[in-house]
């Protein structure tokens, strides 16, 4: 007859033992938040030797786009082979309980963890926040990698202040709340002089700068990056007073564009 006292005992014991390397390898652990290229044209260029270096210790990967990380990483020296290296997905469909339970999983067997953006920086106009805020509840080191954002960079190319912005995202795609969250960033850009940015997807760029040469104030700038780091980048600024002068507006269709607008 099995003592249940002393099984329990036991049951207990190992859930003692388990709930102390489970933490011991959460403590360890380290999630890598790796910057990737902007543009395929200057990707090794562009990946710092710390990147690199940083690649060749990771365990498992994260990221955004799957395929799209697996062919960033064939440019690097990997810890595995590129076929036997794990890469699991977070993106916008991706809760905070999925993550938990990722990590929780994946932390209690690998020390570096990565996660990829699928472009640009990690967390940042992208949805990987929600693994870093995972891996912050479950007291596992974060340590972002410096890179380039498309978002810092068009500030800096704009002509307008960087020492208060506000970065709006995506404006909602009905014109309405369009223009009434438009209209909001206005305010606050008038009353802070304060720096606003925002994006639009590639097929709708040409329909956004037209709509914000059309609704912001004339004496009002506005900055529009293109492209950044390709050799077709382009950056132009000038007013709204001189945009509407412009007779012809640049083609911005399937460009990836960034823009930026306030007052002097």
């Amino acid at each position: 007859m099995i003592n249940t006292t002393a099984f329990s005992r036991l049951k207990i014991l190992i859930g003692i033992v388990l709930y102390f390397f489970s933490n011991v390898f959460m403590s360890e652990s380290k999630l890598y938040l790796i910057p990737t290229q902007l543009s395929e044209s200057t990707l090794l260029s562009n990946t710092s030797e710390l990147v690199a270096k940083k690649l060749a210790e990771i365990d498992i990967f994260f990221a955004e786009n799957i395929r799209s990380a697996r062919r960033f990483l064939t440019n690097f020296q990997l810890k595995n082979k590129l076929q036997e290296t794990l890469i699991f997905q977070v993106d916008k469909d991706t809760s905070i309980k999925d993550c938990i339970e990722l990590l929780t999983t994946h932390a209690q067997t690998s020390i570096n963890l990565g996660y990829m953006s699928e472009a640009g920086c990690p967390g940042i106009a992208d949805p990987g926040a929600v693994l870093i805020h995972a891996a912050h509840q479950l007291e596992i080191a974060v340590r972002p990698l410096s890179g380039g954002s498309a978002i810092t960079m068009a500030l800096m190319a704009s002509g307008l202040q960087g020492q208060q912005f506000t970065f709006l995202g995506y404006l909602p795609i009905e014109k309405d709340k369009k223009l009434l969250a438009l209209q909001i960033a206005i305010k606050e850009m008038q009353e802070l002089k304060r720096s606003m940015i925002c994006m639009e997807t590639p097929y709708r760029n040409n329909e956004m700068l037209s709509f914000l040469v059309t609704h912001l104030p004339m004496q009002s700038w506005l900055s529009v990056s293109c492209n950044l780091t390709e050799e077709d980048e382009a950056n132009s600024a000038m007013s709204i007073k001189d945009w509407k002068a412009t007779k012809i507006l640049p083609e911005l269709h399937k460009k990836l564009c960034v823009f930026c607008f306030g007052v002097h």
